[in-house]
Formats: structure tokens, C-alpha cells, sequence
């Protein structure tokens, strides 16, 4: 089996059928209709007086410890859950932690290990806002969030890793307790966050690794069935991931995922060179000051877009102004002109009643037709733009005069004005987090993949692509595509 097929097997592992979880928790699990419980972590008896035979097959009445307050305060929905702190049983500090699956309830027990000098959740979040409202950037809110985050968190680093659209991850800000930003702007493939992995992240508030050497629990049923642990903060790790983390040097690991507008937008991951456990507490503390990060950072954004809509639409005000002063030929050069500058182009050409009208580096009219050609035969938009346009058309167009293409059609007939900025191939430096291409080195004779060993900084360097024609390019290029539908008697044909 090659490595592609590992890595596709990799996808359809069943990480909540691992029948296991980590040895610092313990679970029962009951079925909600008989009341009986089916399952039990091999280490219950750590937790509480009966052992895991003794509790197969037992009413939950046997557990007197949980009372009928606990189970009411759960919802109907699975995944949800209750926490219960501070619980005494059997002479046992324990937090108690209730999940409803499908047709089951899971009970979590953990050790009560509170903090010392916790601050108010209040405290906490109030560093979450800056002193003067707008005077935050990204990068501020970022950085507060990793400081907040740390202030109650003893890992040596933490990390905020923000997915882009192909699920590749950067390291937007870091935070260490020696001041060792290794990691601050390297990127890390896609593949070491599989789609399993992401998905877990919308059923679980958090994911905690105490101790990546510490052998895992085996949960015993009288039926043999493995038990659903879809929910479970305590389900087992995969052996893939816990090589990955000894590669890092990690020793212990706790994640939050950055859930924005219902979208897995990034993760907040923290790393430890030796086994660390965080107590119950202290987790649902930085849980709740992430979710309440997300809203804080997304209202932020709605701002920017606003702001970054306004200025638009002033430089579009402008635009229509200047072009109900113009001829039909006189406008299109000055459309050329203004795009040039507002797209930041290497060139600019516009087409219209067999004319071209360019600005910016001359490109050989013959060349303009032919990709012109292209272009009008591709309905799949309105906009169409790409860094390297070899890619969607092939060699045919390898000339890096047109290497970035932004097109603007008004609509899909050719008697139309189209719009055309250009930007030539430049060097693209990406840095990642060890060798991407070697994500997965080998794999032993089991058939089992094996994590890349290396995560020290390996820059990749391509030039056959232009620079990112950005959010702001791509609306601008919409509002000047309403412009030249409203100017329809000078940009149409008779």
C-alpha cells in the first residue's frame, strides 16, 4: 500500500470507535432507555469503590452519587453536556461531567484539582477588548487572546493557527514562556489536521493530552461492542497524532477550537515539553474566553468589511463622476488608467468595439484577443481571477505579461465591454513547518504512516504564480462591473 492510500485510509479512521480512553479520566456509560449501564473504563475503581465488573449491567441507582439534579440539567440534543464541580464520592474529589450521545449517557469522572489564584472569568474577559475602541489591528486581538490565554494556562507555548481556504494552517501569533517564537508565521500542510480531526472539533469544546506516553484505557462492556465516544473529552488518541507531538518534542497538548459564523477558522494549540494536566476548570475557563474571542473578533470583522466597503464605494462615487464627464472612448482609457493604480497592476486592457484601450505595460493586441477568446467562453462567473493562468488555460498562455488575470464582464455577451488587470509572475516564499511534501515520511511494516520528524522552518520558493489578487481587488472589480452596467449607453454597443 503506497503512502497516498495511507493517507486516504488515514481520512476514514473511526477515532470515536477507538473503544479507549486517556487514564486521567474515568467513564460509565448507561443506556438511556433501560437505565442500565453497558460500559466502563478498566480504571473506574481509581475513581470510585466498584470496580468495572461489578458495574456492568447495574441500574444507575447503584451510583448514588449521581443524583437525579445532574441528569435533568442535561439537554435533549447529543453532545450536549453538563458540568458538575467539586463533587465528593467515596472520600474522592472529582468533577463529574455528563454527555448525552445517541441513546446513551456518558458519565467522565476526573480529580479535582483546582487552580491556585484563578481570576474572575469577568477579569479574564475584559482583556479581550482594547482600551480605546478602533484602535485594535488582527494581530492586536491575536495577541491578547495568546496573552489572556497564557495567563491561566501553564504550557510553555501557545499557538493561534488559522486555517485558509485549502485548510492549510499559519501560525498567526505565539506565545512562549521564553520568549521563543519558533513557530510565528510558519505554515503547516493540510494533512496534519485531516478532515476526521476538523470535524471533531465542532462535537468537542476542547482536547486535552495530559501525557502523549501514558498508555490508554480499555472500556469493557458485558456485550463486546465498541461504545460510540464521538463526544467524549476523554476518548483515546490516535497513534498517529501522538508520533506527531513526540516529533515536536511535545510532551503534553491542549487545543481549542476558533469556531467564527459556524466555520472552523483556526485553533488555538498549546504545548508542553513534559506530561502537564490541566484541571477541569481551568479548560472550561479558557473554552468559554475562546468562544466569547470568536464573537468579539468577528464583530471586528464585520467592522473592517464595513470600513473597507465605504472607501469602495467613495473611490466608485469618484469613478462615475469623472466617467459622466467622458466619451465612450475617453472613458475606457480612463478606466484603464484608474485600475492600473487601484488594482495594482503591471497592466490594464479594455475592450470595446474592436478596440483595445491599455495602460501600464503594452501587451501585443493578438495576445489580448486570443485570451479574450478564452475568457468570454467561461460562464462560470462574472469575475474571473487567478495568479496563474496556466493553471485553467494551459501552456497556450505561458507569457508572464499575463500571468495574474482579474477579469471583469458585465455580462456573458461578447458586444460588451470587458475589463482586463495583469500581473506579472513574481517569487512566492512560503515558509513551513518542516518540508510539506514530507508530511508523512514512512511507513513500518504494519502499514501504519508515520509523521514527518523534522519541523524545523523550510522555505519553499515558487515564480510561476502572480501576487494574491485580494478581497478588496475582487470588490472593487464587482463595483466597477455595477459601474459599467449603469453607464450602459457608453460601454454597449448601438
Amino acid at each position: 500500500m503506497d503512502v497516498e492510500e495511507l493517507l486516504a485510509n488515514c481520512e476514514k479512521e473511526k477515532l470515536h470507535l477507538s473503544g479507549r480512553i486517556q487514564a486521567f479520566g474515568a467513564l460509565i456509560i448507561f443506556d438511556e432507555e433501560s437505565q442500565t449501564i453497558t460500559h466502563v473504563s478498566n480504571n473506574i475503581s481509581e475513581f470510585i469503590t466498584q470496580d468495572a465488573q461489578s458495574l456492568l449491567g447495574e441500574s444507575i441507582d447503584s451510583l448514588d452519587w449521581l443524583d437525579e439534579s445532574m441528569l435533568s440539567a442535561l439537554d435533549n440534543q447529543p453532545g450536549e453536556r453538563s458540568l458538575h464541580y467539586h463533587h465528593t464520592v467515596a472520600n474522592s474529589a472529582l468533577h463529574i461531567r455528563l454527555i448525552r450521545s445517541e441513546g446513551a449517557i456518558l458519565v467522565e469522572l476526573e480529580r479535582d484539582n483546582p487552580p491556585e489564584n484563578l481570576p474572575s472569568y469577568q477579569a479574564l474577559e475584559s482583556e479581550l477588548y482594547p482600551d480605546a475602541p478602533g484602535s485594535w489591528q488582527a494581530e492586536d486581538y491575536y495577541n491578547q487572546l495568546l496573552k489572556t490565554l497564557h495567563s491561566i494556562l501553564p504550557f510553555h507555548r501557545l499557538m493561534l493557527y488559522r486555517f485558509d481556504s485549502d485548510w492549510v494552517g499559519e501560525v498567526v501569533s505565539e506565545a512562549t514562556s521564553d520568549d521563543d517564537n519558533g513557530y510565528m508565521g510558519l505554515k503547516f500542510p493540510a494533512s496534519d489536521i485531516p478532515a476526521i480531526a476538523r470535524r471533531m472539533y465542532f462535537q468537542n469544546p476542547s482536547r486535552i493530552i495530559p501525557n502523549v506516553d501514558e498508555s490508554p484505557i480499555d472500556i469493557v462492556s458485558q456485550q463486546e461492542d465498541i461504545p460510540d465516544l464521538t463526544w467524549s473529552d476523554l476518548r483515546s488518541v490516535s497513534t498517529v497524532h501522538i508520533q506527531y507531538l513526540r516529533n515536536m518534542d511535545v510532551g503534553a497538548s491542549f487545543s481549542i477550537p476558533l469556531i467564527i459564523s459556524g466555520k472552523l477558522w483556526g485553533i488555538v494549540a498549546c504545548h508542553h515539553p513534559e506530561p502537564l494536566f490541566l484541571d477541569l476548570l481551568t479548560r472550561n475557563t479558557a473554552e468559554k474566553l475562546v468562544r466569547h474571542f470568536c464573537t468579539v473578533f468577528n464583530t471586528f470583522r464585520s467592522r473592517q468589511r464595513l470600513a473597507l466597503l465605504s472607501d469602495i464605494e467613495k473611490q466608485v462615487d469618484d469613478m462615475v463622476q469623472k466617467l459622466e464627464e467622458k466619451s465612450s472612448e475617453d472613458s475606457c482609457q480612463y478606466l484603464a488608467d484608474t485600475l492600473l493604480k487601484e488594482l495594482d497592476a503591471s497592466s490594464t486592457a479594455l475592450y470595446l468595439n474592436d478596440t483595445w484601450y491599455q495602460a501600464g505595460r503594452e501587451i501585443d493586441t493578438s495576445l489580448l484577443n486570443k485570451l479574450d477568446r478564452k475568457v468570454q467562453n467561461d460562464l462560470s462567473d462574472y469575475i474571473f481571477q487567478t495568479q496563474n493562468v496556466l493553471k485553467h488555460y494551459g501552456e497556450e498562455y505561458s507569457e508572464d505579461a499575463i500571468r495574474g488575470i482579474l477579469a471583469i464582464k458585465p455580462n456573458f455577451e461578447t458586444q460588451t465591454l470587458r475589463c482586463y488587470a495583469f500581473r506579472l509572475p513574481e517569487a512566492q516564499y512560503t515558509e513551513w513547518a518542516g518540508n510539506p511534501d514530507k508530511s508523512v515520511q514512512e511507513t513500518d511494516s504494519a502499514g501504519m504512516l508515520s509523521p514527518r520528524s523534522s519541523f524545523k522552518k523550510w522555505t519553499e520558493v515558487r515564480g510561476e504564480a502572480s501576487r494574491e489578487w485580494t478581497k478588496e481587488n475582487q470588490l472593487l472589480a464587482k463595483k466597477v462591473r455595477a459601474v459599467i452596467l449603469r453607464q450602459a449607453d457608453k460601454f454597449l454597443l448601438a
